[in-house]
């Protein structure tokens, strides 16, 4: 199979990476490193990408940036860093990858951490900040 890794350089990324890649062609993407370069929060990006790679088999997506802070402490744009980015960027990536998947091919996104409880230094649900 050929699968684009999004997020190839990360922590998950790299996981991934190391358990796929001696059964499949692996196409290494990052925002600055690895095969392709891409920018999920930037939907033009994506289209340049798919274009450049061509047809694929699969796209496992470990990236997406989200703010983390104090929620007393979010505004409008550290909100909206996760929406056109782990969000969007991912949703995009599957809408516009629909074009060069071949068929019986698979999409997987992943959330990473922020499936888990939030840590208190980097909450975004929390209010309460000043408990220990």
């Amino acid at each position: 199979m050929r699968i684009i890794l999004v997020g190839a350089n990360g922590t998950l990324g790299s996981a991934v990476d190391k358990a796929l890649n001696t059964r499949h062609e692996i196409v290494r993407v990052g925002r600055k490193r690895g095969d392709f370069q891409v920018d999920i929060a930037d939907p033009a990006s994506i289209e340049q990408l798919f274009s450049k790679v061509g047809e694929f088999d699969a796209v496992v997506s470990t990236t997406g940036d989200v703010h983390f802070g104090p929620f007393i402490e979010f505004d409008q744009d550290k909100f909206h860093v996760g929406l056109r980015s782990k969000l969007m960027g991912q949703v995009n990536l599957v809408a516009f990858g629909l074009k060069h998947i071949r068929d019986g091919g698979s999409f997987t996104v992943t959330t990473g951490q922020i499936k888990r409880r939030p840590d208190r230094r980097r909450s975004v649900g929390r209010y309460d900040q000043r408990r220990p």
